[in-house]
């Protein structure tokens, strides 16, 4: 959830709002979104390589999400358009080294039962709605800063509960290898 939360309210939402707070035009503000998708592709294959390599999703998981709340951290500091563009670039860079290691795991601690994927996808996606509608109805209040706290504080628990708690008594690297 913690990751398509910061897609929607950051990526989607605060961003463009920042930029254009900034006097930022329609094109600045697609580019400076585009580079997260840039950086998404770009490494995506790079991730998947890292996940079947010797310390499994693990390592991708907990550098991805490093980086993301790196990005974020940055974020509330400076609003720049090129801080901004390196933010996102690196948020994406942090995404897609967490997307595909993640959903594995997923399917393999829900043993594949269907059920448990559905409700696994249902609340990603009401999270990541609520927390859109969060920071949309609060913003004027918060203000960006604080909304990019509230987005972190999303994040930073689920960042420890899986390196503390999902990787406690599993084997390091792949079986098989």
């Amino acid at each position: 959830m913690p990751m398509n939360l910061t897609t929607a309210v950051v990526v989607w939402y605060l961003t463009p709002l920042f930029l254009a707070d900034q006097g930022g035009g329609p094109a600045l503000v697609a580019r400076v979104v585009m580079l997260y998708y840039l950086a998404a592709v770009l490494v995506g294959s790079l991730a998947s390589r890292l996940a079947d390599g010797e310390l499994g999703p693990r390592g991708p998981i907990i550098l991805g999400s490093g980086l993301s709340l790196a990005a974020l951290a940055g974020m509330t500091q400076v609003q720049a358009p090129a801080a901004l563009a390196l933010a996102m670039a690196t948020l994406g860079l942090g995404h897609a080294l967490l997307r595909g290691p993640v959903h594995a795991e997923v399917r393999t601690l829900s043993d594949q039962a269907p059920r448990m994927l559905s409700l696994l996808r249902l609340v990603d996606r009401l999270g990541a709605l609520g927390g859109l509608l969060v920071c949309a109805l609060w913003l004027e209040a918060l203000g960006h800063r604080a909304s990019l706290l509230l987005v972190i504080a999303a994040v930073v628990p689920g960042t420890v509960l899986y390196t503390v708690v999902g990787t406690q008594g599993r084997p390091m690297a792949r079986s098989g290898r």
